[in-house]
């Protein structure tokens, strides 16, 4: 209620950019419990962020979308999202924020079945958290790769790869990713 509320409030003011904050926000709640209301939001907020520009919040709106659109099954939808915000975020300096879409992307083409791509997709998002000193998403980059590794058989790799991703999430106290590793 208050989100649609500051909507009418940044409409009635005339400003885009405050539509298009308010409108990623409210993209979030229905994405994140997978319901496809999130899709007219995120529409939305798309063709505002293209006309103000800012690579780097068109990608980061991409990269959501793409999440939700991997939750709904919708594969090539959500592939088609990451690789424009990976487009993007190459031309600024956000490494942490490449890392993290291209993790996105990696998961996505393992499940797709495309498994080399998505080893030296998730090699790139490992080393780039690694240079960032990013540990959260290393860890997370990490059981990526072990899930990739398990996916193919190869349970040695895998073993070592969850191994470290769960001394990774312990160290920096995540608890949730510790959980799931």
């Amino acid at each position: 209620l208050l989100h649609e509320q500051a909507l009418e409030i940044q409409t009635a003011i005339g400003s885009r950019q405050g539509q298009s904050i308010v409108l990623a926000n409210l993209a979030l709640i229905p994405a994140e419990q997978g319901h496809p209301e999130a899709r007219p939001l995120y529409e939305r907020t798309l063709i505002l962020k293209r006309e103000l520009g800012g690579a780097k919040e068109l990608a980061r709106t991409l990269g959501n979308f793409g999440v939700w659109y991997a939750g709904q099954g919708h594969l090539a939808e959500a592939r088609s999202c990451y690789e424009q915000a990976i487009a993007l975020i190459r031309t600024t300096s956000d490494r942490r924020l490449l890392g993290v879409t291209l993790g996105n992307l990696a998961e996505l083409l393992g499940d797709a079945g495309e498994s080399q791509a998505a080893f030296n997709t998730c090699e790139e998002a490992l080393a780039i958290h690694r240079e960032a000193e990013n540990r959260p998403f290393e860890g997370v980059s990490l059981s990526i790769l072990a899930s990739l590794h398990a996916a193919l058989g190869r349970f040695d790799e895998a073993r070592s790869a969850y191994q470290q991703a769960l001394l990774i999430h312990r160290r920096v106290l995540d608890r949730r990713n510790e959980a799931i590793t």
